[in-house]
């Protein structure tokens, strides 16, 4: 536990608190409360029934408090309202200064509540009524950062459309959402709204949701997740993307931080082929260069309209048990004219000859299409093998590949 880092009205209290800690640290709070400027503390006891009054300070005025983030180890478990914070409301209704506010605890959310004015970065887990989160949003002006982490399993309780607020967020640079009921995603990507013509969101995480049960939800959904993944690629138009097959669930991304940029996470349902039609009907995917995917042993998701959009990428990431299907479709279908090196790249790929068991090889098909490319003077320049198991290249496939014209092989150790 750090208190103060020197400063004796003990502005800043960080860390984990314990039963060897607590009888001191909440001496102090009950005390300097009003001085305190940053709470970010682990209680892992705090719903112990002698525990949890202690923290009635909560309710009090918070004037210089800046950065409130509260962890536990107990959540909404059934709507158990004996994990519901018990003060309200919280500070009193005044922290003019807070900027940061992060609790996955339940609290008792009034609206409007004078103390989210001067938010910048907020962190919720919610799982009530959706009109509340949005018109909590109303009162948050300034906000920079929302993360809204649900859960996908159990259905939250939402208002009609007519009831629901539009909050305008104009200084909104991050959107991520964890988890989510999937009519809530729907409504909370329908509902919030970003001045038009202003580009400053710069990070978007979408997660897969449980499809809604009637189709005509699901096509909602579609559509909000399309605009917001326009609105941003607009703004921020990639020049990596990756894109991983899973069988039922499909990531796209334009990062290879899980914290940056934008990634959207999808579930196989009625509205998949539209979605990704939809999604893939954008120029600014035409400024990618550098494209990774992965692919299950049997692809579900029709992915050739993107491959269609990404029409400039020179180097090719790949790997997965689906790789076959790729090239197929780059022969097939011409995909990625401005190709110059594909990278094989996973961590002992399981691609290989192998007679002995009557299987198909992957090398076979992608040495089809470096021949095929040759031939259309549009040749590939590098093709790195490295990754592969030693035994991943035949004798027969290793005198094809010699024999493609200006192609530079980089082969596994041992070969």
């Amino acid at each position: 536990m750090e208190g103060g880092c020197g400063l004796q009205d003990w502005q800043r209290i960080i860390g984990t608190i314990s039963d060897s800690t607590r009888p001191f640290i909440f001496s102090i709070l009950r005390q300097k409360w009003q001085n305190v400027q940053y709470l970010v503390v682990k209680d892992e006891d705090m719903h112990g029934r002698e525990i949890l009054p202690t923290w009635s300070f909560l309710g009090r005025e918070a004037p210089k408090l800046e950065v409130f983030k509260l962890l536990v180890n107990k959540y909404d478990e059934g709507r158990d309202t004996r994990y519901i914070l018990p003060f309200s409301p919280l500070f009193n209704n005044s922290a003019p200064r807070l900027k940061e506010f992060m609790t996955l605890q339940p609290f008792r959310l009034i609206v409007p509540s004078p103390w989210m004015f001067n938010l910048h970065t907020v962190t919720l887990r919610r799982q009530e009524n959706t009109s509340l989160i949005l018109s909590a949003l109303k009162s948050m002006p300034l906000l920079r950062t929302l993360i809204i982490s649900g859960n996908p399993w159990r259905r939250a309780v939402h208002a009609e459309d007519s009831d629901l607020d539009k909050p305008l967020l104009p200084m909104l640079e991050t959107l991520w959402i964890r988890d989510c009921d999937p009519i809530q995603l729907m409504l909370l990507l329908e509902s919030i709204t970003l001045p038009p013509g202003q580009r400053i969101l710069r990070t978007l995480q979408i997660p897969a949701a449980i499809p809604p049960p009637r189709p005509r939800f699901q096509e909602r959904t579609s559509r909000a997740v399309v605009k917001w993944v326009h609105d941003y690629i607009a703004a921020f138009p990639p020049h990596y993307f990756a894109l991983g097959d899973f069988g039922l669930v499909l990531f796209l991304t334009d990062s290879q931080s899980s914290e940056k940029g934008f990634r959207l996470d999808l579930l196989v349902d009625g509205e998949s082929h539209h979605t990704i039609k939809n999604i893939a009907d954008s120029s600014r995917f035409s400024n990618v260069e550098r494209l990774r995917i992965f692919l299950d042993a049997s692809p579900r998701w029709p992915l050739l309209p993107l491959h269609k959009a990404l029409r400039s990428i020179t180097y090719l990431i790949s790997c997965g048990p689906g790789l076959g299907t790729l090239f197929q479709d780059m022969l097939q279908f011409s995909l990625f004219l401005d190709l110059h090196t594909i990278d094989l790249s996973g961590p002992d790929q399981d691609i290989t000859i192998d007679d002995r068991r009557g299987n198909e090889s992957v090398i076979p098909r992608i040495i089809d299409f470096l021949e095929h490319r040759e031939s259309i003077e549009s040749p590939i320049s590098v093709l790195d093998l490295s990754s592969l198991r030693a035994d991943g290249v035949s004798d027969i496939n290793k005198e094809r590949l010699g024999k493609i014209s200006g192609l530079s092989v980089k082969f596994p150790q041992g070969v």
